[in-house]
């Protein structure tokens, strides 16, 4: 959005008298930590609550919360967006709303965010460039995080509040096996979340990069063929989770794909079908230090490495340290694998619970509820006047 335009819907916010209402922005709507405000805020009585592209009541339903108890907004209908935001007492996103326009000393503007991991990178809002919070409160899962994500959030780290991400409850969860074997799943599973190196735009071209080796990046699937049979042999299927801006096509022979669109027709969050899971092959994405609350065992296929951190930047200096599980470009990194999939693994468990440590990573249950809670109390304690965002 116009940076002018962001600007002079922060200084309009100033002005509007809230309603008790509260607005909910989540990219994709169905992401699971907006997902999981949303289970908290439908069961509130005292305002109503809008939801923009919000999913169709029969996933809903299937989460936990009823259609008729939110107000579904299209994002395509800007003005009614502008003025629920202009409205709101308390707006959450997950990626932004309306350019992150400045919050107003009578609301609180959250941001969700989606992730705390060794990607790496600049700014959350690298086009913002204004003087004014573009939200109220953070919310993060790492302690050691805190400050690194006050300054990519532009935020001060007084409002930082590591309360841990709602989605987490989703981990928790997990999918019951009927629901499973509806999606073609009739055994244990390991799922591989590649995060994106290229996204893509509609058409089908190359939005933006993240990789300087297009080769490196198309061939990651076939880096994991071997792998796939090994797993399949040990009794244990492998579902492939491809990142919704992913150009490339990350199906895998023998593996099962399961995309965004497959989990919505289902009803089932993509965090469910992670807590079920008996394991996890990751990489950059944030998603490992999610699932380190399962204990499970993860793996890693950072094959491309070279290529992803020179498109995408350094570590943050909180994950300068040994990963919590084998890389399966070394030598004997998938048996390893396998023995701790099958519980006799000695070293990994171990490993595990020394990143969770030195990450600081949240790991009582019940997120969504503690940051619900939080910012209500956060609303009583200022009367109605939060710290100035201006």
């Amino acid at each position: 959005m116009n940076r002018l335009l962001t600007y002079l819907i922060g200084l309009i916010n100033q002005y509007v008298p809230k309603s008790s209402s509260v607005l909910l922005v989540g990219t994709p709507p169905e992401e699971a930590n907006i997902v999981e405000i949303g289970r908290q805020a439908s069961r509130w009585r005292g305002g109503r609550v809008y939801w923009v592209d919000a999913p169709d009541d029969d996933y809903l339903a299937a989460l936990g919360i009823r259609g008729q108890d939110i107000v579904r907004i299209l994002s395509r209908h800007r003005g009614r967006v502008l003025w629920r935001f202009l409205r709101a007492r308390i707006v959450f996103f997950t990626h932004g709303v309306l350019g992150q326009p400045a919050p107003a000393p009578t609301q609180l503007v959250v941001n969700l965010w989606h992730g705390e991991g060794p990607k790496g990178g600049g700014k959350l809002f690298p086009t913002r460039r204004l003087k004014s919070q573009p939200a109220s409160m953070m919310v993060g899962q790492c302690s050691a995080m805190s400050d690194y994500m006050a300054d990519l959030g532009d935020i001060d780290p007084g409002r930082m509040r590591w309360l841990g991400y709602p989605r987490s409850d989703q981990l928790r969860r997990g999918v019951a096996a009927e629901r499973l074997e509806a999606l073609g799943i009739e055994r244990p599973y390991v799922v591989w979340m590649p995060t994106y190196r290229r996204a893509g735009t509609p058409e089908g071209g190359v939005a933006w990069s993240n990789t300087t080796d297009v080769a490196s990046d198309e061939g990651l699937g076939s880096g994991l063929v071997d792998a796939v049979g090994l797993l399949q042999d040990q009794g244990l299927a492998v579902i492939v989770k491809p990142h919704p801006l992913d150009i490339v096509n990350r199906e895998v022979p023998g593996a099962i794909t399961i995309d965004d669109g497959t989990l919505r027709r289902a009803g089932i969050g993509l965090y469910e079908l992670l807590g079920s899971a008996a394991g996890l092959i990751s990489d950059y994405s944030a998603v490992w230090v999610d699932f380190l609350v399962t204990d499970r065992p993860i793996a890693f296929h950072v094959a491309d490495e070279p290529a992803f951190r020179s498109g995408r930047g350094a570590l943050p200096p909180a994950f300068d340290m040994p990963l919590p599980g084998p890389d399966l470009s070394a030598a004997g990194a998938l048996e390893d694998f396998i023995r701790d999939l099958s519980g006799t693994a000695t070293a990994w468990p171990a490993e595990r619970a020394r990143v969770r440590a030195a990450l600081g990573l949240h790991e009582e249950p019940g997120s969504a509820e503690r940051v619900w809670r939080t910012v209500l109390s956060e609303l009583r304690r200022c009367g109605g006047r939060c710290p100035a965002a201006m």
